[in-house]
């Protein structure tokens, strides 16, 4: 099936057109998908002691690389996941970008932002803790806060 895609306006309410031959129960899941926004929705399978947990990737604060797994801070918990960052972050909507090398935060999850006069820039998230964003990736959050693409 050929998909087409078209930038509009932030203000713009997004929609799908499909251009089909017939309608079939596979058309009907594919409709409810882009109705409910399903492909909004990322879960992340974490692990919290010998459990395997879902963990919406809203409910995520940020992402920490901490040796050969990743810690996963939500509101009131820290789970692993035994992925790598390059991976967790391909799967990841665009409100979580690299703050440091081994970081990525979750910017709907950030309650206030502080430059720092080393150029880096102190991040208060919501759970209370804080994330630094280095110089490398601060120039990038600025451009795109500046741009209005979060």
């Amino acid at each position: 099936m050929k998909v087409l895609q078209k930038r509009i306006p932030a203000e713009a309410e997004e929609y799908a057109v499909l251009h089909l031959h017939a309608q079939d129960a596979a058309t009907d899941r594919l409709v409810r998908y882009l109705e409910q926004e399903y492909f909004r929705a990322v879960r992340l399978l974490c692990r919290k002691g010998d459990q395997t947990v879902p963990v919406d990737c809203e409910n995520v604060c940020c992402i920490e690389t901490e040796g050969e797994v990743l810690r996963v801070r939500t509101m009131d918990d820290v789970l692993t996941l035994p992925e790598r960052l390059y991976q967790v972050q391909r799967l990841l909507p665009q409100s979580f970008v690299q703050a440091a090398r081994g970081v990525l935060v979750n910017l709907d999850r950030i309650e206030c932002f502080e430059p720092l006069p080393n150029g880096l820039i102190r991040a208060r998230l919501a759970n209370q803790e804080y994330v630094y964003i280095s110089r490398k990736y601060a120039r990038e959050l600025r451009e795109r806060l500046k741009e209005g693409t979060l």
